[in-house]
């Protein structure tokens, strides 16, 4: 079963300043994210006692919450990426279109004035 399927047929919540659904995390940021990362994992390593004698039951609420925060922190990660691309792209095309611009103006003042006279006549 998928994660978000079980957390909320489970109407699995997270403490971040209060309690929140698992749909709220979407809205965090990177660090809220870690943060409630990180109380989750110490809050498993204080529910995980270490026995030989006894079975290690695992909670499985905590893992899957820890499963998606670190699902969500992921795609917010690989989104932050694609918008540094776009915005890259998109500084590097208005760079050319400047470069371009003006060698355009460069091969103008070139021309002499009987070409110009010329190019002001034509359509």
């Amino acid at each position: 079963m998928n994660i978000f399927e079980i957390a909320t047929r489970k109407k699995i919540k997270f403490y971040f300043n209060g309690t929140i659904a698992t749909e709220d995390l979407w809205d965090l940021k990177l660090n809220d994210l870690d943060m409630i990362y990180r109380h989750l994992c110490s809050k498993q390593e204080e529910t995980s006692e270490k026995s030989l004698l006894k079975e290690n039951k695992k909670d499985e609420i905590l893992e899957i919450q820890i499963k998606i925060v670190t699902h969500i922190f992921e795609e917010q990660m690989k989104e932050a990426e694609k918008r540094e691309k776009l915005k890259e792209f998109k500084e590097r095309n208005q760079k050319l279109m400047g470069i371009i611009a003006s060698k355009q103006d460069t091969e103008l003042q070139n021309k002499s004035i009987d070409e110009l006279m010329t190019m002001m006549k034509e359509e």
